[in-house]
C-alpha cells in the first residue's frame, strides 16, 4: 500500500509561493520584452490583460469566451487611457520646454540692450533669429532626433563620407560670430547665439 501523503512543510509552501511569484514575473517580463518598441498603450493593454487573466485564475473562474471578451474590453480601455496620459504628459513637457526657451531667448536678447547699449532693432533681430533657429531645431529634431529612422539614415550617410550631422556645432569649440546661431550641446541640441 502506498505511503500516506504527509502534509506540506512550511518550507514547501514558501518554495511553491516563490515558484508561483517567479513564474508570474517571468510572464510579465515576456510581455514587457514583446512590447519593446511598441506604443506605450499596447504594452499597458497586454499587461492589463495578463493581470486580469491571472486574477480570474486565482478566483477559479473559467476562461470562457465571455470572460475573455470582458478582459479584452477592460484591457483595451486601460491601454487607450495610458496613451492619453502619455500624450498629455508629452504635451505638458513640450509646453514647459517652449516656455523656458522663450524666456531664455527674451532674456538673452534684452541683456544685449541693457548691458551693451545695443539698439532695439538689433535686439529684436537677434531675438527673431534665435526663435527661428530654435523652431528649425525642433522641426529637424522631430525628423532626425535621436533614435529616429531619419537620424540613423542621415548619420550613416554622413559618417560614410567622414562628415558630422551637425556642421554648425561647436561642442568641441571653434570660432563664432556675434548674432549668428550655432547648434551646441553634449546632451542634446541647443541653440547658442553669441553676443
Amino acid at each position: 500500500s502506498p505511503a500516506p501523503a504527509k502534509p506540506a512543510a512550511p518550507e514547501d509552501d514558501a518554495f511553491r509561493d516563490e515558484v508561483a511569484r517567479l513564474t508570474r514575473r517571468t510572464s510579465l517580463l515576456t510581455i514587457e520584452a514583446e512590447s519593446v518598441g511598441r506604443e506605450e498603450g499596447a504594452a499597458a493593454k497586454a499587461e492589463a490583460a495578463f493581470r486580469l487573466l491571472e486574477a480570474a485564475k486565482k478566483a477559479d473562474l473559467a476562461v470562457t469566451p465571455a470572460l475573455r471578451a470582458e478582459v479584452d474590453r477592460v484591457a483595451e480601455a486601460y491601454g487607450a487611457a495610458t496613451v492619453q496620459v502619455e500624450r498629455a504628459e508629452a504635451a505638458q513637457r513640450a509646453a514647459q520646454s517652449a516656455s523656458r526657451e522663450l524666456g531664455s531667448a527674451l532674456s538673452d536678447s534684452f541683456k544685449g540692450a541693457i548691458l551693451h547699449g545695443e539698439r532695439l532693432t538689433t535686439v529684436v533681430a537677434r531675438l527673431a533669429t534665435t526663435l527661428a533657429s530654435r523652431g528649425l531645431d525642433r522641426a529637424f529634431d522631430g525628423l532626425f532626433g535621436r533614435g529616429s529612422a531619419g537620424a540613423d539614415l542621415l548619420g550613416s550617410a554622413l559618417g560614410s563620407l567622414g562628415l558630422t550631422q551637425n556642421p554648425t556645432g561647436r561642442a568641441a569649440g571653434g570660432p563664432v560670430t556675434p548674432g549668428v546661431a550655432y547648434t551646441v550641446g553634449e546632451s542634446g541640441r541647443e541653440t547658442f547665439v553669441p553676443l
